[in-house]
């Protein structure tokens, strides 16, 4: 029996063009569609004059924010946050900055939350949490620190699908 090489040409041309699809949808920091009523991939948002940056990545099932290099170097992160124009009790201006490692769980209605998070034993205490839905989100960090006047530092955020 002679095989036939022009269906095995197609098949083998066709998964090319299917492995070359699925490599460019789910590349690396990149939207890659909506799962579980969110976008999930790559989110950032960012405010000038001094402002405040936001940065996380969603898993490809919409139900945690995960580690990604697409959050900042060094190493991965599943949150990151800078902020220069918060502000203290007492209303004074304050800043901070950290990047969260571990994965964060997506509850219903797409709300999150870390609290109390130290990572120095000396350092500020941070807490964060916000809610994401289909292509946006919006939330609010806090660090506590004796060197803020007041005793904590608090900013809000917003942030949508981004390619980073």
């Amino acid at each position: 029996m002679t095989p036939n090489l022009s269906r095995s040409r197609h098949l083998g041309t066709s998964f090319a063009l299917l492995v070359a699809s699925a490599s460019l949808f789910i590349s690396c920091g990149e939207s890659t569609g909506i799962a579980n009523g969110i976008t999930v991939g790559f989110w950032s948002g960012i405010e000038t004059n001094p402002g405040w940056s936001v940065c996380f990545f969603v898993s490809s099932d919409g139900t945690q924010l995960v580690p990604d290099p697409s959050c900042g170097e060094p190493g991965e992160w599943s949150f990151g946050y800078e902020v220069q124009d918060g502000t203290t009790p007492n209303a004074t201006p304050c800043l901070f900055t950290f990047k969260y490692p571990d994965p964060i769980t997506i509850g219903s209605g797409g709300a999150f939350a870390v609290n109390d998070w130290q990572p120095s034993p000396t350092g500020p205490t941070f807490s964060f949490s916000g809610t994401v839905l289909e292509a946006t989100a919006s939330g609010t960090g806090t660090a506590v620190d004796a060197a803020f006047n007041g005793g904590s530092c608090t900013n809000d955020w917003t942030a949508m699908p981004s390619v980073p």
